[in-house]
C-alpha cells in the first residue's frame, strides 16, 4: 500500500486532524496514491476530497516516507507538508469524518488514539510530538530532492520519482 498525508497547520501552528467515523481515530488527510500521480499531488487532491481544503502543488512538500509493517500489510506513507491553502474545513465525505479540528501541538498526546500512518506522519515533521510510537523506516527527502533512508540506505531516489504505475499492487522505485 502506497498512501500519502498532508500536513498542514493554522496561522496560530495547530495542525488539521479529522475524528474518523470509520477507524474512531483521529488522522491526516491521507489516502492512496494513483495510479501515475505524484505523492504530492495525491497529497493535495486528498486534502481537497477529504476536508475541502484548496492547496497547490507548489505549496506542498515531500518530506519523508515512512515504512511501516502491521500482520501481513506493509505500509509507504509519503508524508507531505503543506505549506499554504484556502477554504476553511468541512465535511465533504460525512460518513468517514465526523470533523476536521486545528489542534496544539502540546495537546495530541492527550487526543486519544491517533491513526498509526498520521502518528508517524506527525513525529516525522515534529520529532518526539507522539513519544512511544513502535519505530518505523523513514526515508528522509534530502533538500537536493533525493530520498536517505534513516539509517541510510544503499541508494537515493528523486522524489519526483516515486508514483504508483499502473498494473502494481504499490509503488515502484526507479531502476
Amino acid at each position: 500500500m502506497f498512501g500519502a498525508a498532508a500536513v498542514i497547520t493554522d496561522e496560530a501552528g495547530r495542525v488539521l486532524l479529522g475524528r474518523s467515523r470509520v477507524r474512531g481515530m483521529w488522522e491526516l488527510p491521507a489516502g492512496g496514491v494513483e495510479p501515475g500521480e505524484s505523492a504530492v499531488r495525491a497529497a493535495v487532491r486528498e486534502l481537497a476530497e477529504e476536508t475541502g481544503l484548496i492547496a497547490r502543488e507548489e505549496d506542498a512538500r515531500l518530506l519523508t516516507i515512512l515504512r511501516d509493517e502491521r500482520e501481513d500489510v506493509v505500509r509507504l506513507s509519503a508524508v507531505v507538508r503543506v505549506t499554504a491553502f484556502s477554504g476553511t474545513p468541512g465535511r465533504p465525505e460525512p460518513a468517514r469524518f465526523l470533523r476536521w479540528e486545528f489542534h496544539d501541538l502540546r495537546t495530541l498526546a492527550t487526543l486519544g488514539r491517533i491513526f498509526a500512518p498520521s502518528a508517524h506522519g506527525l513525529n516525522a515533521v515534529w520529532p518526539g510530538v507522539l513519544p512511544g510510537l513502535p519505530p518505523v523506516r523513514a526515508y528522509t527527502i534530502a533538500s537536493g530532492g533525493s530520498a536517505q533512508a534513516v539509517p541510510p540506505a544503499s541508494r537515493s531516489v528523486a522524489s519526483a520519482d516515486i508514483r504508483v504505475h499502473h498494473g502494481s499492487s504499490g509503488c515502484r522505485l526507479p531502476g
